[in-house]
C-alpha cells in the first residue's frame, strides 16, 4: 500500500512577465494560511518526520524528560506528537483553527500540550524561556528579520533551535519518468524549480540568518526516505501546497490531467525520495 507523500514543490512562487494577469496571489497564500482550508488533506497526505531527526534533536539538545519546547507552526502536529512522545512538555503555535483542531485530535491522549491560536511573531513568550524551539516545514513563512530574533529571545541560554523541512524528489531513480514530470511543470509551471539532490535545497540560507544572530554549534543533518505512492496520491497531495491551491483552474485543471497521464503510463505509481534537511543551533 501507498504511504501518503508529498510532491517536491515551491511553497510559494514569484509572478513574472504576463503571469501576473492570471496569478491573483492573496496574502494567505504568502503566509501559510491557506492550508487551513485544507486541513484534514493536509494530515491524510503530507509526510511526517523520520523518528532518527528526533533522536538527533534530543541528543544535540540534551534534552531533559519534560523539557520545556515551543513549536512554530504546528499544523496538524506531523512534529508536535513525536516530540511529546519524547516526553516534552510542548507549546504550539497554530494560527490555523481547522489546522489547530486537527493537531488537538491527533494529540488528544497526551496532556503536555498547550496550543495557542497565534503567529509567532505575535507570540508574547508566555511559557518561556524555552529549553528547545523548533519548527516543521514551516519557518520560511516568518520574515527574516522577525522570526531569527525572536527565535534568541525566546530560548534560555544555551537553549537549542531545530528548523527542519522535508523535500521530495519524485522518481529519483528513473531519468526518463522524471524528465518527463519536469516537462509537465515547464508547460505548465515555468517560474518552478526542478528538484536537486546535490548539496542542501533553498532553506539551507537559514544558516547564515542563524550565525548573524549568533548562535553557535551550528549542525546540519539529512535524513533520507523512500517511498512508493500511486498517482492518485501523488496528485491530491500535490493539493495540499499553496502554490497549487493559488493556481487558477485555467492551469491547474490540464496541469493535474496530463501530471496524472504521464504516472499512470509508467504504471500508475512512482519512487519518492524525501530528503528531511535539519538545521540545528545553540544560543550562546
Amino acid at each position: 500500500m501507498s504511504r501518503p507523500f508529498a510532491p517536491l514543490t515551491q511553497e510559494t512562487f514569484e509572478l513574472r512577465g504576463e503571469k501576473e494577469n492570471l496569478f491573483m496571489i492573496s496574502s494567505e497564500y504568502r503566509d501559510g494560511l491557506c492550508f487551513d482550508s485544507v486541513a484534514e488533506n493536509y494530515d491524510r497526505y503530507r509526510p511526517g518526520y523520520c523518528e532518527a531527526l528526533f533522536q538527533a534533536i534530543a541528543a544535540y539538545a540534551n534534552l531533559p524528560c519534560g523539557a520545556n519546547v515551543l513549536e512554530v507552526g504546528c499544523g496538524t502536529g506531523k512534529a508536535t506528537l513525536p516530540l511529546l512522545r519524547l516526553g516534552c512538555s510542548v507549546t504550539a503555535l497554530e494560527p490555523g483553527d481547522s489546522l489547530a483542531s486537527v493537531a488537538r485530535r491527533n494529540c488528544a491522549a497526551f496532556q503536555k500540550l498547550r496550543l495557542l491560536p497565534v503567529r509567532f511573531e505575535e507570540f508574547d513568550g508566555e511559557g518561556g524561556p524555552f529549553d528547545l524551539i523548533c519548527s516543521a516545514t514551516a519557518f520560511h513563512w516568518i520574515p527574516e528579520e522577525t522570526g531569527y530574533p525572536k527565535l534568541a529571545a525566546l530560548l534560555k541560554s544555551g537553549g537549542c533551535a531545530a528548523l527542519f523541512w522535508n523535500i521530495r524528489c519524485p522518481a529519483p531513480d528513473d531519468p526518463e519518468l522524471f524528465e518527463r514530470i519536469q516537462s509537465v511543470y515547464r508547460k505548465y509551471r515555468p517560474e518552478s524549480r526542478p528538484p536537486r539532490r546535490d548539496g542542501l535545497s533553498r532553506y539551507s540560507s537559514c544558516l547564515e540568518s542563524l550565525v548573524r544572530r549568533g548562535f553557535r554549534r551550528i549542525q546540519t543533518k539529512v535524513f533520507l526516505e523512500n517511498f512508493m505512492v500511486s498517482s492518485d496520491v501523488y496528485l491530491g497531495l500535490l493539493k495540499t501546497y499553496s502554490d497549487h491551491l493559488a493556481l487558477p483552474d485555467c492551469i491547474r485543471e490540464p496541469f493535474e490531467r496530463e501530471l496524472l497521464a504521464v504516472i499512470d503510463q509508467s504504471g500508475g505509481a512512482l519512487s519518492v525520495e524525501n530528503r528531511q534537511e535539519l538545521y540545528l543551533a545553540e544560543k550562546v
